[in-house]
């Protein structure tokens, strides 16, 4: 394929290798930097490793840091200096090629421009606007939370929400994932801009995030062959088509845009979109530059979520295998062995945790003992149980557009990904080893985002505008028709992310905190500084709310982690927990966790204060207030 720009024996790749050679050609006369004819791949690759490099050095900083004992604070100006050294680089080539990018930019189809901002503007809305809380952000944040309010502190396997002496901590391997790579980013960005990171979190990065993931999706469906103005509108139309797929906790819709102020979920609906296209990139014109740029790439996703360790080399095989089939290329050795180079940190990364988690999260573990261990069972978590879930029907329907028009050779090549996607690893037959031996029962689940869902229903809808036409006037009205359609769907759907019984909350931009956050933060307001006993739902809101503060106990699960090696002191702490809530637990329990770690405050259900407060009373505990009838709040006495 012909570079973007070239002129004179100059061109990206050269400019991409040689930035040095960039700034002298600057010079030279306009005419000698006339946009070439033909496509603007190396551009995109250009731009692509650019945009992923702050992520990329983040995956790798993180685990520098993890492993070298650097303070937050070091990292976070490491960071910064990268970032902002990029961003330099960024602005020189733009100057360089400023006249050429100002012809790209008056030649672009206008229309074109106008779906993308529309599609990206509703990505941005739906993650922003619609509400639902996850408990999982129990685990994820707590520990940037303190980084952040304790930016002297090292990077490191610690556990600070977690009241215990010694302090609680998870292995070495594991460290490098609490934070995230992604996480990492947001609370660089408010250390240094002095923002509340839960906004950065639930508000900024959530936005930014869905728009880069719908531009990733028209990105996608341009190199696959479709023109930019119906990439653009198939973008725009995917996302309340993904709204749709709300059935389950687990269901696209939810798992996506719902929750993409979560890593893992950024990682499902943006890292996979981001990793495909520098692989289709590099499938096209395989040279160094894009090389580096699939590197780049894959480094900038891998940190993301522990989930990309299995997901991205998984993933990998379907890509390289259906380009292969569907393109004539006489270096097909040569560009696999190429293509797996790229993948080798993700290999490096999955074994470094590979130690964490055959001791804690191996087949049969604790920690997967509530998902099943069947293909059917793994389906259902996705599907809701539905025997025929809007996500099945939408895709099959996109499937067999495809189908029907199999010898165009886009088409070929995401029917033929979906065959060996499901021909390795989503069947009952091959499903009981990869959950054993690849990807956990709480992960296996997560494989079914290997199929090109939103590429194969962008096509299919793609396939149908191109048919129709631009210039015909059922081509300029029809996509805004269907576009209201879709919204419409999305309000009465009865598998809409938006059902009464799905727990999603419409409302403007904010923190995404579930209905416990307000008295939560009454009882802080009232706690002492220091370890606080709380029943588990305040708990595992004080903990989002509060660096200053220290629980016994928050998540059951993370808990259970976190004490490993301390199976009684958890079954203690987890008795205590139940009978200050009133849903059972030993009085005794409670006072042998009261006099072991001496937390300053103690929070307990007003339901349960009749059998409670004894045991407070006889460990020398006197209540201060009651918060909404419905918590009372108690402080350890001053010894006279």
């Amino acid at each position: 394929m012909a570079p973007c720009f070239r002129s004179g024996g100059f061109s990206l790749k050269d400019a991409w290798l040689n930035p040095m050679r960039a700034l002298s050609w600057l010079k030279k006369a306009p005419a000698q930097r006339a946009p070439h004819a033909g496509g603007c791949d190396d551009l995109v690759s250009l731009t692509l490793a650019l945009l992923l490099s702050p992520l990329a050095a983040a995956t790798l900083l993180v685990r520098v840091a993890v492993y070298g004992g650097l303070s937050f604070h070091l990292a976070a100006l490491l960071q910064t200096g990268l970032t902002l050294s990029l961003a330099a680089g960024a602005l020189v080539l733009a100057m360089v090629y400023r006249r050429d990018l100002w012809a790209l930019a008056r030649a672009a189809n206008k229309e074109a421009l106008v779906w993308m901002l529309v599609a990206c503007a509703l990505g941005a809305l739906a993650a922003t606007c619609l509400h639902r809380p996850d408990a999982d952000d129990v685990i994820y944040l707590p520990k940037v939370l303190y980084l952040l309010a304790h930016s002297d502190a090292r990077i490191d396997g610690l556990i600070p929400e977690l009241a215990h002496s010694p302090a609680l901590s998870l292995p070495i391997a594991a460290a490098p994932y609490y934070p995230t790579s992604y996480e990492f980013v947001q609370a660089v960005f408010a250390h240094v801009s002095g923002l509340d990171f839960l906004k950065v979190y639930y508000v900024l990065a959530p936005c930014a995030a869905a728009a880069f993931g719908v531009l990733f999706i028209i990105l996608n469906l341009r190199l696959l062959g479709l023109s930019a103005r119906t990439a653009a509108i198939c973008a725009a139309l995917l996302v309340p088509v993904l709204l749709l797929m709300g059935e389950s906790h687990r269901s696209f819709g939810n798992f996506t845009l719902v929750r993409m102020f979560q890593a893992k979920c950024a990682f499902i609906f943006v890292g996979l979109q981001a990793s495909i296209a520098v692989s289709l990139l590099f499938f096209k014109e395989p040279k160094a530059a894009r090389w580096v740029t699939l590197l780049v790439g894959f480094l900038a996703v891998v940190g993301m979520t522990t989930t990309a360790l299995i997901m991205l080399p998984l993933l990998a095989i379907p890509l390289f295998v259906s380009w292969w089939c569907t393109e004539s290329h006489r270096r097909v050795i040569p560009v696999g062995v190429a293509y797996g180079l790229a993948l080798l940190p993700v290999a490096a990364f999955a074994l470094d945790y590979r130690r964490y988690a055959l001791e804690r999260a191996g087949y049969g573990s604790d920690l997967n003992a509530g998902f099943p261990n069947t293909f059917m069972g793994q389906l259902d978590l996705v599907t809701g149980g539905s025997s025929l879930p809007t996500a099945f029907v939408v895709f099959a329907l996109a499937a067999g557009i495809c189908l029907y028009s199999w010898r165009v050779r886009r088409h070929a090549f995401l029917l033929l990904w979906t065959a060996i996607a499901f021909a390795l690893y989503l069947n009952p037959w091959s499903a009981p080893g990869i959950m054993k031996f690849v990807a956990t029962e709480n992960i296996y689940w997560r494989l079914f985002y290997l199929l090109p869902v939103p590429l194969m229903i962008g096509m299919a809808l793609g396939y149908g505008l191109d048919r129709i036409g631009p210039d015909a006037r059922a081509g300029r009205h029809l996509p805004w028709l269907a576009l209201l359609a879709f919204g419409l769907a999305v309000v009465v759907a009865p598998t809409s992310v938006t059902r009464k019984d799905n727990g999603v909350r419409i409302a403007p931009p904010g923190l995404t905190l579930d209905a416990y956050a307000a008295d939560a933060r009454a009882c802080l307001a009232l706690a002492k500084p220091g370890s606080v006993l709380a029943p588990i739902p305040l708990a595992q809101d004080m903990v989002l709310l509060s660096a200053e503060h220290t629980l016994l106990i928050t998540r059951v699960d993370f808990l259970k982690n976190a004490l490993f090696n301390e199976p009684d002191e958890f079954n203690r702490r987890y008795s205590a927990a139940k009978f200050i809530t009133g849903e059972g637990g030993l009085g005794q329990d409670l006072v042998d966790v009261l006099q072991r770690e001496q937390p300053g405050t103690v929070v307990i259900a007003g339901s349960a204060r009749a059998e409670v407060e004894p045991y407070l009373a006889s460990a020398h505990y006197r209540q201060v207030a009651g918060v909404g009838g419905r918590w009372m709040v108690f402080e350890k006495a001053v010894a006279p």
